[in-house]
């Protein structure tokens, strides 16, 4: 869904923007033409439905060799591109550093939730090391992880326990799925479900969250429409970082069909706390950019891997994996109101289990951000969502309002606002009853 987004963001904030008439002297004409020439952004995204070479251009997986710049990796939990940060660092054989702490896709001197860390002054250092040849007074380890204990009952929380972490020891640690239960041993039973088409409104506002707002919250609602299964309590506390690994053998009673998977761990109160997840389509297997029509009733064995965490499980608590045919409105549903089934006897889930680390002592300075030039709010920003059920029909939308608030800045006087208002809506059993409605507005 955030292609629908990001391609109507693109169109009105920068893409038909016109020239700054005081360095175009022709603006207006130069605009006009721009307008009367320029397609859509999602027109041509969706002509490349696969990973094609419109897509390979732009990718550095292609040949990380190529890769010769110093690259400093910056990611937070919270940013869908923190699971691309290991891969890459191992592709790459260039001087590197990595770094993943507990934020949304912000720079980690602005971002949310804290601790944050001053970029401004590791940025510095690096680039006096790589760009002015100076020898740094001490090596930083090359990946540095953020162990996150974070509390289910408070998932927006504004600042999440943990400590900074360095060289992680890991082992698998796998869990059979059967009789509802992560355990020791797999069900031999078959498993189908068929999930509402409106399941995932506890998954947050976007797949790449920029602040608090966006982040998932309470994840029971969504768990209990789910086929799940859940571990016993544990025993201590224990930690987990890296990509969690679900192997399925699955079947569909559709050619086209999606599975989206959830980890969450579940408090002593049973409050829910999303740590992981990821989409899979089941035609996409042998390739991204091939796709493969599914033979309905026929059972293919899967491998998926969800997105990287760092995260500690309290005695008490509980993992929780949840299996769904939906996960609305982060993404397009599948084109037919599917069935899937699990064959259980053939199905785990691979934990990378936290045995050893090296904890990272250095103090992580709060930031001193500079002070942007001097502004004046002359309206409050504002960011409001509610969800509306409709009775009758089922029909569930998501309403999305928000504001930067107006803006004067006071050396030339010039005033800016960034508004937006969005409505998604689905019927639960219904998946060509998609409906989006966007409308952004850039005043200045």
């Amino acid at each position: 869904m955030d292609n629908i987004k990001w391609a109507a963001i693109m169109e009105v904030r920068y893409r038909y923007l016109p020239p700054d008439p005081l360095i175009t002297e022709n603006w207006k004409e130069v605009w006009l033409k721009r307008l009367e020439n320029l397609q859509p952004a999602l027109y041509n995204w969706l002509l490349h439905p696969l990973r094609d070479e419109h897509f390979k251009q732009g990718s550095i997986c292609e040949d990380m060799q190529r890769i010769k710049t110093p690259a400093f990796i910056i990611a937070g939990m919270a940013d869908t591109y923190s699971n691309n940060i290991e891969k890459t660092l191992q592709g790459l054989s260039c001087p590197k550093r990595a770094l993943i702490g507990p934020w949304v896709a912000l720079y980690p001197n602005q971002a949310v939730p804290g601790p944050r860390w001053d970029f401004c002054a590791q940025a510095i250092k690096w680039w006096d090391r790589w760009l002015k040849g100076k020898e740094p007074s001490k090596e930083e380890p090359e990946f540095l992880h953020y162990l996150q204990n974070r509390d289910p009952a408070n998932p927006r929380a504004e600042h999440v326990d943990g400590q900074w972490i360095c060289d992680p020891k890991t082992e698998p640690k796998i869990y059979h799925l059967g009789e509802g239960r992560l355990g020791d041993y797999n069900g031999d039973e078959k498993v189908s479900f068929c999930t509402k088409e409106t399941v995932g409104f506890c998954s947050g506002g976007t797949t790449l969250p920029t602040k608090l707002a966006d982040l998932p919250g309470e994840q029971s609602a969504d768990d209990m429409e789910s086929c799940y299964f859940e571990t016993e309590p544990f025993s201590e506390d224990t930690s987990f970082c890296g990509n969690p690994v679900v192997h399925v053998s699955i079947a569909s009673d559709k050619t086209v069909a999606s599975v989206f998977v959830r980890l969450c761990k579940v408090n002593k109160a049973g409050e829910s706390l999303l740590l992981s997840y990821t989409a899979w389509n089941l035609t996409h297997d042998a390739s991204h950019e091939t796709v493969t029509p599914l033979l309905p009733g026929d059972f293919k064995e899967v491998e998926i891997k969800l997105e990287i965490l760092s995260e500690i499980i309290k005695k008490g608590s509980r993992l929780r994996l949840c299996f769904t045919t939906a996960l609305f409105p982060l993404f397009v549903p599948n084109p037919e109101h599917t069935t899937l089934t699990l064959d259980l006897s053939k199905c785990s889930l691979k934990m990378p289990l936290l045995t050893n680390y090296t904890a990272y002592n250095q103090p992580m300075i709060e930031p001193n951000n500079p002070e942007p030039g001097l502004t004046t709010l002359l309206s409050k920003p504002y960011d409001e969502r509610s969800v509306i059920e409709d009775c009758n029909t089922g029909r569930k939308t998501l309403l999305h309002r928000q504001s930067t608030g107006q803006r004067r800045i006071d050396s030339h006087g010039l005033v800016t606002e960034l508004r937006s208002d969005t409505k998604e809506s689905l019927v639960p059993d219904d998946p060509t009853s998609l409906h989006v409605q966007l409308n952004h507005q850039a005043v200045w």
